[in-house]
C-alpha cells in the first residue's frame, strides 16, 4: 500500500502535516539558504521545464502546490500570467512573491478551488513531505481542466535509496541537511525534522502512478535523473544529457508528468 510511514512516535497522517507546518513556519526566514540548492543551474533547467509546461498545456492558470517562499511562482512569470500558490505554513507564503494573482494557506488534501480551474498543477520537492498522496491526486485532477497537466518533481526514489543506500547516508553525513537547520534555527527540533521529512527513504514510484491512474490520469510518464541536488548531481546530469532518463535504480530524483483526459 502506497505511502509508508516511518517508524515514527505517533507517526500519523495528522501528526505529519502538523510537523511541516510547523517546521517551515520557523525555518520560512533560513530555508531558501539553508537549503542551497536552488542555484543558477537549477534555476535555468526549471525554465526550461516551465516553457514546456506551458507549451504543452497551454498558458491558463497554473498552481504550484507546496509553493513556499514563491520559487516556482518566480519562475513561471514569464510563461503563465495567471500563478496561484497554496502551502500549509503560513510563514513562508509570507515571504512569496508578490506579483502572483493569490496565494493561500490550506491543506493540499483540500484545495480551496473550484473544478477546472488550471491548466498545469506543479509540485516540487514537496511529495516526500506529505505522509498520503492519495487525496492529493484527486484534488489535482478535480483542480485540473481536460488535457491539463500535471508535474512533480525533486524527490526521492525508494529504489535507489535501496540500491545506492551507503552512499547515500555517506552523502547525509556529511552535508548535515538536519543540524543546518537547527544551527540556523535553534527553534527547530531534530524531531519536528524527521516528521516534516517522512519519505526521506524515498517514495515508491510505481506506486504514485498507480494512485494517478486511480484518480483518473490515464497518460502518466516518468523519468529518472540527476538534475536539482547540486554539484555533482548536476555535472552527472549534464554529462549524460540534461534530456536523458535512466533506469530505475540509477538516479536519485524522479519526476511524474500526468495528464487529465481531454
Amino acid at each position: 500500500m502506497m505511502g509508508h510511514l516511518r517508524d515514527l512516535p505517533g507517526a500519523n497522517p495528522d501528526q505529519v502535516k502538523k510537523a511541516n507546518r510547523e517546521f517551515y513556519d520557523l525555518a520560512a526566514g533560513v530555508y531558501e539558504a539553508v537549503d542551497g540548492r536552488r542555484g543558477e543551474a537549477v534555476s535555468r533547467w526549471l525554465d526550461r521545464k516551465l516553457r514546456d509546461l506551458s507549451l504543452a498545456a497551454g498558458s491558463g492558470a497554473l498552481l504550484d502546490i507546496g509553493c513556499g517562499t514563491g520559487f516556482v511562482l518566480r519562475k513561471a512569470a514569464p510563461w503563465f500570467p495567471r500563478r496561484v500558490g497554496v502551502d500549509i505554513s503560513l510563514a513562508t507564503l509570507k515571504l512569496a512573491t508578490k506579483d502572483t494573482e493569490l496565494v493561500c494557506c490550506a491543506d493540499n488534501d483540500y484545495l480551496p478551488f473550484g473544478n477546472a480551474r488550471f491548466g498545469v498543477v506543479t509540485c516540487l520537492a514537496v511529495l516526500h513531505h506529505m505522509p498520503r498522496h492519495e487525496a492529493l491526486f484527486r484534488e489535482i485532477f478535480r483542480v485540473l481542466g481536460p488535457g491539463g497537466l500535471f508535474y512533480s518533481d525533486h524527490d526521492l526514489d525508494a529504489r535507489f535509496n535501496r540500491v545506492w543506500n551507503l552512499p547515500l547516508r555517506l552523502y547525509r553525513a556529511v552535508r548535515k541537511p538536519k543540524m543546518k537547520y537547527i544551527q540556523a534555527c535553534p527553534a527547530l527540533t531534530e524531531e519536528l525534522y524527521d516528521y516534516a521529512e517522512i519519505h526521506e527513504e524515498g517514495i515508491e514510484v510505481t506506486e504514485l502512478v498507480d494512485l494517478l491512474k486511480d484518480a483518473g490520469f490515464r497518460e502518466v510518464k516518468v523519468r529518472y535523473h540527476w538534475t536539482g541536488l547540486g554539484g555533482v548531481f548536476n555535472a552527472v546530469q549534464k554529462l549524460a544529457g540534461e534530456q536523458k532518463s535512466f533506469p530505475r535504480g540509477f538516479a536519485p530524483s524522479f519526476s511524474l508528468m500526468a495528464r487529465k483526459p481531454g
